[in-house]
């Protein structure tokens, strides 16, 4: 759903170079706490495909602006 949906933005950003528009940026942001919906396997999958991209940093660096690491204390 929709949740997958915000991991899967940084999994593009991080293969493809994409940048985030301005209205998904913001809607992640109101909505991360979905995030906590997601199985431990599926947040696995993602992290695997933001780690693995040409682009990581880029992605890591969105993570930690939109403030996503308060959600998965662990990375």
């Amino acid at each position: 759903g929709r949740a997958l949906r915000m991991l899967r933005a940084l999994s593009f950003v991080s293969k493809l170079g994409f940048s985030i528009e301005d209205s998904t940026y913001k809607s992640i942001i109101k909505n991360k706490d979905l995030l906590k919906n997601i199985s431990v396997e599926r947040i696995r999958v993602e992290f695997d495909k933001i780690s693995n991209g040409a682009f990581k940093k880029d992605a890591w660096k969105i993570f930690y602006e939109l403030k996503l690491n308060h959600i998965f204390p662990n990375i």
